[in-house]
């Protein structure tokens, strides 16, 4: 009877292996990359062979920045990924620019491409040298791409120039500021003893610093189209957006709404321990690893000499591993 009992435990045992690892599940991260790149110019006067004024030069733009969004739900199609990959580059001394941008392994993605418009002068070149013209704004680029693995793209750009009488009369124009801490949910485990059972309940802790915050005004007052910010937390979680352009209220045209967020964020779900009568804190432990959600606010409303403070951003939603 023991010999028939030992077999029937270790076949037992052989057949709960045996399901545990046939129910083991392997996740393989299938996206690809491709290389989006281009080169942008300006208008620029010029002086031709037949006397005449040129005004469709062009000249190579550098310091220009460039954007791209790719949704995670289209680069992990079928999951319930959230928020954006973003890649930023600013075109070099030739006008140029290059991103490496992540791919759905077996099928496309779209991609929102911005190319920024920024503040100069039509200026004139005349015998090899430049004289200054008139401020203005050089109009960038905003356009859908699509995307896939290996199908590198170029996308040219030659921004067109508008004069600055479009824009709002400069008397109008200031700068507002945004400003907020960003945190994370963790598990909190409290107890009066070490010994007794401890109540489990959550806590928002700060994310620390390095985390990259964005902010999108609906309008910039200069280049009259959507204008994007970025900045990064400190020591204690915090950001803070200074300088941001803007107009006086009441200004007709501008409602200088604003979306501040933060994408997707790789890290561990932890606990934070209690044990004591003051609830003092003794130790945390390391959780699951997982992705934060992205997680957006909304400030509406900045208008000139504006401090919105207290734009506080509470990450709250976990995707574990």
């Amino acid at each position: 009877m023991k010999k028939i009992a030992l077999a029937l435990s270790i076949a037992t045992l052989f057949v709960a292996c045996k399901k545990e690892k046939e129910n083991t599940v392997e996740v393989t991260d299938t996206t690809g990359s491709m290389v989006l790149s281009g080169t942008v110019s300006k208008a620029i006067i010029t002086h031709n062979a037949n006397g005449s004024w040129n005004t469709n030069g062009q000249t190579l733009a550098a310091g220009v920045p460039v954007t791209v969004r790719v949704a995670k739900s289209a680069l992990y199609p079928g999951s319930n990924a959230f928020g954006f990959n973003v890649y930023t580059a600013t075109t070099d001394n030739n006008g140029r620019y290059s991103l490496t941008i992540k791919t759905p392994g077996s099928s496309s993605a779209q991609a929102f491409l911005t190319i920024e418009s920024w503040n100069g002068t039509l200026d004139t070149l005349i015998n090899g040298t430049i004289k200054t013209g008139l401020p203005g704004v050089y109009v960038g680029l905003t356009t859908n791409l699509n995307v896939s693995t290996g199908s590198n793209l170029t996308q040219n750009h030659t921004a067109g120039f508008s004069a600055s009488a479009s824009n709002p009369n400069p008397t109008m124009l200031g700068t507002a500021q945004a400003s907020g801490q960003v945190f994370t949910e963790w598990v909190r485990s409290s107890a009066p003893t070490a010994t007794a059972v401890p109540a489990i309940s959550t806590t928002n802790i700060p994310v620390g610093s390095g985390v990259t915050v964005y902010l999108s005004l609906d309008k910039d007052p200069v280049t009259l189209m959507r204008k994007m910010y970025m900045t990064q937390t400190d020591a204690a979680g915090r950001y803070n957006f200074t300088g941001l352009s803007t107009v006086a209220a009441g200004t007709s045209g501008f409602n200088q709404n604003a979306e501040i967020w933060v994408a997707d964020l790789a890290r561990t779900r932890d606990t934070l321990k209690l044990v004591g009568t003051t609830v003092v804190a003794t130790s945390t432990v390391t959780g699951r690893a997982g992705v934060y959600n992205n997680q957006l606010i909304n400030a509406n409303g900045l208008f000139n000499n504006e401090n919105r403070n207290g734009q506080n951003i509470n990450m709250t939603s976990f995707t574990q591993n």
